[in-house]
């Protein structure tokens, strides 16, 4: 997921009809060095570190003069989430084994 939203930014930062590579792997590289780092947490369902790389993706997006098609020209859209924990308790069985 990652590696395709760095090729959005970049493809979308290329000036239409151009036929230069215009791709610098020093800019790809800060672009996955951020969305990467453990600041972000992981990014886990409803976590704070997927709304920092949600924000950071979007300013990115503004930054290169795209407009949004959420409402008032957000690159966001509200979407539900649920989150599941596995009961500690749970077993494997197979054939009579447990694990």
């Amino acid at each position: 997921m990652l590696a395709v939203v760095v090729s959005a930014i970049i493809a979308l930062s290329q000036p239409r009809g151009s036929t230069a590579p215009g791709i610098s792997e020093n800019t790809i590289r800060a672009h996955i060095k951020f969305l990467s780092d453990d600041m972000l947490e992981g990014r886990g369902t409803g976590a704070r570190g997927g709304e920092i790389a949600a924000k950071y993706i979007a300013a990115q997006m503004e930054a290169l003069g795209l407009k949004g098609a959420g409402s008032n020209g957000s690159f966001l859209q509200p979407v539900a989430l649920v989150g599941v924990k596995a009961d500690p308790g749970t077993r494997l069985k197979n054939l009579g084994q447990q694990w």
